[in-house]
């Protein structure tokens, strides 16, 4: 749980960028639907659906909500010293 509190997040004008949290929030819940089995995340209706709602639910400020840019930016994340996403 650690390693989501260390997220490396850009500073905007609005706060810090929320984008990563809630992708990995809407996998986590894809995941506990059992929308997704696999170690491959792959972008669909569902995926996209759910974040645009936890968004909505978890995001106050004026920030875009642009699901594609975390999917590039997790590849900067390490856990123990390892990468934990790859495109």
């Amino acid at each position: 749980m650690s390693a989501f509190s260390r997220l490396k997040r850009a500073n905007t004008i609005y706060w810090r960028a929320p984008h990563k949290p809630v992708l990995l929030l809407s996998i986590i819940e894809l995941i506990e639907k059992g929308l997704v089995v696999r170690n491959v995340i792959k972008v669909n209706a569902d995926l996209v659906g759910t974040f645009k709602e936890n968004w909505q639910l978890l995001v106050p400020t004026s920030h875009q909500a642009d699901f594609t840019q975390p999917f590039f930016y997790l590849q900067s994340e390490k856990v123990a010293g390892s990468q934990i996403w790859f495109l």
